[in-house]
């Protein structure tokens, strides 16, 4: 089943869009932040300051806040029974995303440019669960630390 993507700034996890009707990603910009940057500076006895070496990305791992909802399924339809369309959601989540593959995240930009990189599943968390929608928290490890803009054009 095609997917229903309900906004232009989006980012997918493997091939799940995270806007669609049966679910909504709550902290996209996570995904806009760069990597953290390791460094180790020597200071040099009887010299001011340091030795600046060039940094590195390490990688990097976010929890993105995510809301699943029974009302409907990821095509926009209603749903006949809410409770058991959100078991179907979770359960369609659950099979895309936690096998431990790595997976291609690509955040969708205003501009219509992207950022790339790849990730690791490494939770998919459930919090509070209502009677037709649960708060959930997808762990994910960007092995480059960061998604990559991608050349204009491209």
């Amino acid at each position: 089943m095609p997917y229903e993507i309900v906004s232009d700034e989006y980012v997918t996890i493997g091939d799940v869009p995270l806007p669609t009707p049966a679910w909504v990603l709550l902290n996209l910009e996570d995904m806009w932040e760069p990597a953290p940057r390791r460094v180790n500076n020597p200071e040099v006895p009887l010299l001011d300051g340091e030795i600046a070496y060039p940094t590195r990305k390490d990688a990097d791992s976010r929890s993105l806040e995510i809301v699943v909802y029974g009302w409907w399924d990821w095509e926009g339809h209603d749903a006949a029974d809410p409770r058991e369309q959100l078991e179907t959601n979770l359960l369609h989540l659950e099979e895309k995303w936690c096998s431990g593959a790595v997976l291609e995240a690509v955040l969708h930009l205003p501009s219509g440019r992207t950022r790339t990189g790849d990730v690791v599943v490494e939770s998919l968390r459930y919090g509070q669960l209502g009677s037709h929608a649960v708060n959930a928290v997808l762990d994910v490890r960007l092995t480059e630390g960061e998604l990559v803009l991608d050349p204009e054009g491209s």
